[in-house]
């Protein structure tokens, strides 16, 4: 709690991320430790809530305000398979941008999925998803 406080004072953002299949990246852990320390805030990560099985549109409404930023991503619906570029996969991404969307704050986006072969496609799969959707 220190150490976010102090970023606060001084204008730093520190977020916490949903890391996926691991202690501490469900919905409710995450909440746990944002309610202990105010001055945090979380990383959202669509990709790690699914992987948790966790309803994603529902996990932005629970967050709200303390969401600062996302890695978008989507995900095949096998958990051994690598994230993958935005409309390749079976997230409701619809309703998780609409929910993200619907956020008062401005929120950064980054995309996450493993570099390897065609990794410049991905990411302009990945935009072209985007600039369809307005």
């Amino acid at each position: 709690q220190a150490i976010a406080d102090y970023a606060a004072q001084k204008g730093v953002v520190i977020a916490l991320e949903n890391y996926a299949r691991t202690p501490g990246g469900t919905l409710a852990e995450i909440q746990s430790c944002l309610a202990r320390i105010p001055a945090l805030m979380t990383n959202f990560d669509m990709g790690n809530y699914s992987l948790h099985g966790q309803d994603v549109p529902a996990a932005v409404a629970a967050l709200a305000g303390r969401i600062v930023s996302s890695h978008l991503k989507d995900q095949t619906g096998n958990p051994a398979d690598a994230p993958t570029f935005l409309g390749a996969g079976l997230l409701p991404l619809d309703a998780i941008f609409a929910s993200l969307d619907s956020l008062p704050q401005r929120v950064i986006y980054c995309f996450e999925f493993r570099g390897g072969e065609d990794a410049l496609g991905r990411i302009e799969q990945s935009l072209a998803y985007l600039r369809a959707r307005g």
